[in-house]
Parts: structure tokens; C-alpha cells; sequence
């Protein structure tokens, strides 16, 4: 009888675990499908991962290798390393003299962000990422900072001199990790934070020539600015089209699928 209820038990201990091992392959497998079709995309312009010793590495193929100025480091992030920009920040910044290919048109940014402290002073902006180009006169940002007292969200696209085009969110990030993405159809920008959208702005058309705009990418500030983030980059795409709801939601969602457990670094 005792060796009948051990066997009994040692059968159900080993299909519970089978069933474990199943739904989390399962879960694996789906996550592995979804984020291999995002890398195989070909309208995937940049992925930057910001892995160890290769911060500036762009892991699509095309080649966007940012360049560090004044010496961005390493230190954890979401998965694996992520670029640290320091606290104070003296002017460390990763950018490319180069617009990704893309000139005002179709396009989505998204990338997880930290701050190590609160933007203090008003107009003290932290670029998380930042896109502009010469011939359009557009720009496309996702920024943080203190607007008359009040730390805000800004995210869209801007045509220089015709329309601002960014949706103003109030929000206190704290200092934890978030993600974010803003996603261009050629007239509608929708704007995501933590896998949700927040919100959306119209905009079409280029900017009034004539404007400053230079062909760039920038990571931890604008490409000419004077400002610059206090916190961390990791995981950053861009991409040369709208990206779905569904997509973005997967992007934000990779962290759960690697993180099945929960994580010190990151709070929702």
C-alpha cells in the first residue's frame, strides 16, 4: 500500500512538472516566433540593444553604428546592459550624423527608459530618443521633462514652423523602467506607454524649409541641444513603418517573457 501512494505521488509530481515545463516552452516559443518576426522585419531600420562592450552596435545589419560622446557606460537595464548616461550627465550622448533613412514619413521608435532623477527646473528636457531630418524639416521625439511646474510625457512628431503635433501627458515616471513607443502612419501619430496607448495626434506634411533640422538620430538628448538626460536607455527599435498595436504591446511584453520572475529593476 505505501509503495502504491509513493508511486501514485512520484506519477503526479511528474506530470505536474511536465505541465510546467510545457506551458513555459510553450510561452518561450511564442515569444521567440513573435520578437524573430520584429528582427527579420524589413522595414526594421535600427535595433539598438545596447548589449555589453557594444552599446553603439546596431544589431539589424544595416549598419547605424551610433558614435558615445564624452563616454555613456554601461550598467544593468532590462535585459542584460543598458546605456547609462550618468548622474550629473556631462554631456554624454549616443548619436548618428544620419536620419535612419527615414525623412518624415512612416516610422516607429520604441525603447525602455529610466530615470535616475526627476528633470528639475522648467524646460530641463530629457530626450530619451530623438530623429530629425534636413529635407522634411521633421522631427520625431519622445521626451521627458518639467513644463511650468509639472513633469510631463511628449511624444509625436513635429513639422517645423507648421504644427507641433506631440501629445503632452502628465506624468511622474519616478525612477523606475518604463517603455515607451510612438508610431507614425504618414497622418497619425499614436503614442504608447508601458504596452498602452495614451493617446494620438494628426500630422502630415513637411516643415517650412528654412529651419535648423539636420539629418540625425540621438539617444539621451536632442542632436543640438544643451540638454541632457539623467538615467538609462536600453532596447532601442526604429523601424520604417507603423508598427500595430499588437506589435508594440509585444515589444513592451519581451520583459515578461524574460522576466518570468519578478524583477528588483523594473515596477510597473
Amino acid at each position: 500500500m505505501n509503495k502504491s501512494i509513493k508511486y501514485t505521488k512520484r506519477c503526479l509530481f511528474s506530470l505536474t512538472t511536465f505541465l510546467a515545463v510545457f506551458i513555459f516552452s510553450g510561452c518561450s516559443q511564442k515569444f521567440t516566433f513573435e520578437t524573430s518576426l520584429l528582427d527579420l522585419d524589413a522595414n526594421l531600420k535600427v535595433h539598438y540593444k545596447m548589449s555589453t562592450r557594444a552599446l553603439t552596435t546596431d544589431s539589424s545589419g544595416n549598419g547605424y553604428t551610433l558614435t558615445n560622446h564624452n563616454a555613456v557606460t554601461e550598467a544593468p537595464g532590462v535585459f542584460g546592459t543598458a546605456a547609462d548616461f550618468g548622474n550629473p550627465n556631462p554631456n554624454r550622448t549616443l548619436k548618428i550624423a544620419n536620419n535612419l533613412g527615414i525623412d518624415g514619413g512612416n516610422i516607429t521608435i520604441a525603447l525602455w527608459a529610466k530615470c535616475h532623477i526627476a528633470p528639475s527646473g522648467d524646460n530641463s528636457d530629457y530626450f530619451f530618443a530623438y530623429q530629425e531630418s534636413l529635407n522634411s524639416q521633421v522631427r520625431y521625439i519622445i521626451r521627458y521633462n518639467l513644463d511650468g511646474g509639472v513633469l510631463k510625457m511628449q511624444l509625436g512628431r513635429v513639422a517645423m514652423g507648421v504644427a507641433d503635433g506631440l501629445l503632452y501627458i502628465e506624468k511622474d515616471l519616478g525612477l523606475d523602467w518604463h517603455h515607451f513607443a510612438i508610431s507614425y502612419n504618414g497622418t497619425t501619430c499614436y503614442n504608447y506607454i508601458d504596452g498602452v496607448l495614451v493617446g494620438q495626434v494628426n500630422s502630415s506634411g513637411n516643415g517650412v524649409v528654412g529651419n535648423s533640422l539636420v539629418d540625425a538620430f540621438s539617444i539621451g538628448s536632442a542632436h543640438a541641444t544643451v540638454d541632457y538626460m539623467r538615467g538609462m536607455v536600453d532596447d532601442v527599435w526604429v523601424f520604417n513603418r507603423a508598427l500595430s498595436a499588437n506589435e508594440v504591446t509585444s515589444l513592451y511584453n519581451r520583459f515578461e517573457m524574460l522576466n518570468p520572475v519578478s524583477n528588483t529593476r523594473y515596477n510597473k
